[in-house]
């Protein structure tokens, strides 16, 4: 079990030594964290209570990637505590033999999937409605699946502009989160274009014909 969980406070490059966290309650040096799958740890250098944490960034064979203000960040004792599947690797995060990399969004902003076919998490942050544009996946994509995920209640959406969900055009084009519960949203891509898997949670999917709920 965490020992805290807090967010950050500021935008972390994946170059960077030390970390802004919002709130640094139970932080001490020598504890591991996470954060939208890289696994670090603060280091020694640590000043009890300050909010600037000096950390060894990309351990438990993590890389270091970029998170954004607001991304959620957690503490363990050790490093057997972190939950398992690991973090993210340098794009796969190893699942039942299938990659997954894992990008965490805190504005509004398109959604344009990696050049491979590697699952994709995408995790909305916080409790401010972000809206998604996405384009066209590749004909060699084929297969990827991408799950978006709020980790707080916000109306998110994600809008598949003109082409629409399964090439029907706009009368598909448009994914609301509710407003009431956190909910996650899963497509797949084939032949080029997007089709839905399924939402979860109090998601509302506009489209023509079959609907999921």
């Amino acid at each position: 079990m965490a020992l805290a969980n807090t967010t950050l406070g500021a935008a972390a490059a994946a170059t960077d030594k030390s970390i802004t966290v919002a709130a640094a309650t139970s932080i001490a040096a020598g504890l591991y964290c996470t954060c939208d799958g890289e696994v670090m740890q603060v280091t020694k250098a640590y000043v009890v209570a300050s909010t600037t944490v000096p950390v060894l960034r990309g351990i438990e064979g993590t890389i270091p990637i970029a998170h954004p203000s607001g991304a959620q960040i957690q503490f363990y004792l050790l490093s057997s505590d972190i939950p398992t599947p690991g973090g993210a690797l340098d794009t796969i995060a190893p699942l039942a033999g299938r990659g997954r990399y894992v990008t965490s969004i805190t504005t509004s902003a398109e959604f344009a999937p990696r050049n491979d076919a590697q699952d994709e998490l995408v995790i909305l942050n916080g409790t401010s409605v972000i809206a998604m544009t996405l384009v066209n996946p590749l004909q060699s994509m084929t297969g990827k699946v991408v799950t978006f995920a709020g980790n707080g209640i916000a109306a998110h959406t994600i809008t598949y502009t003109t082409v629409g969900f399964g090439n029907v055009g706009a009368n598909a084009d448009l994914v609301t989160f509710g407003s009431t519960q956190a909910n996650t949203f899963q497509m797949m891509a084939v032949g080029g274009y997007w089709l839905i898997l399924g939402g979860f949670g109090t998601a509302t999917i506009n489209v023509t014909g079959p609907t999921v709920a």
